[in-house]
């Protein structure tokens, strides 16, 4: 059984996402969990980007596969 999975059991639907390389790890990340169905947010100012302009356009395309987008203030 994978993380998913071992989410499912525990009854957990929504993932927050923070983390470094924002445009690399935690977009994949992101894209794994929307894959697997979790209600997925990120939480923008909690990451850090190697490259501000690729996490721009990956934040984009995140939110056009149903990604939600928030700051730490808005939580």
């Amino acid at each position: 059984p994978g993380l998913a999975d071992y989410r499912r059991g525990k009854n957990i639907d929504s993932v927050y996402l923070t983390g470094l390389a924002g445009d690399i790890c935690v977009y994949f990340t992101a894209l794994d969990a929307i894959a697997e169905g979790f209600d997925t947010t990120i939480i923008t100012d909690a990451c850090k980007s190697l490259d501000q302009t690729d996490f721009e356009k990956k934040l984009a395309e995140m939110k056009s596969r149903g990604l939600k987008a928030v700051t730490s203030a808005e939580l």
